[in-house]
């Protein structure tokens, strides 16, 4: 966490990757700014075998900060990142400007910080699912750890 946390609506990365990626992985980052009740966020990033890769609970975070995470994490896997608000007020804009922001292989693949209990995004599969999205939940789910079941589009071709 940095000292003096900025209140800008898009968070930015500051500092160039501290990982170097072995070829068989993809760096991916996450900026996180919180609002002014930093205790009501939770988030998690798991893949399709519902193994955790981060997780941030509860409680953890301070207030109107700033944290940034990186990770390398496995080519050709698809990950569900997931942040929750437990006030269901999301990070922006009723009390406080929190936001969000995810690089998977330098590109922006998710953000926000405008939904009520959670919002859900899924990573690093846009290359054979680009249809598939997640809207943001308007109440608390009963389980937020099951990882919805993803298949490639069908060919619209037929094969002999």
């Amino acid at each position: 966490p940095s000292s003096s946390p900025t209140t800008s609506l898009e968070p930015t990365f500051t500092s160039s990757p501290t990982l170097i990626c072995p070829d068989d992985s993809v760096l991916t980052q996450l900026s996180l700014t919180t609002d002014n009740y930093g205790v009501e966020t939770s988030w998690s990033l798991s893949d399709s075998n519902d193994k955790r890769w981060f997780h941030v609970e509860e409680g953890e975070l301070e207030d109107n900060t700033d944290y940034s995470y990186e990770k390398c994490l496995p080519q050709d896997t698809c990950f569900l990142f997931t942040i929750q608000d437990s006030y269901g007020d999301g990070i922006c804009c009723s009390y406080g400007h929190g936001s969000y922001s995810i690089l998977f292989d330098e590109v922006e693949v998710a953000s926000g910080g405008v939904f009520e209990f959670s919002a859900t995004h899924i990573i690093g599969c846009e290359s054979w699912a680009p249809s598939l999205s997640l809207q943001p939940s308007s109440s608390p789910t009963a389980s937020s750890s099951s990882m919805p079941s993803i298949s490639p589009m069908p060919s619209s071709s037929p094969t002999a």
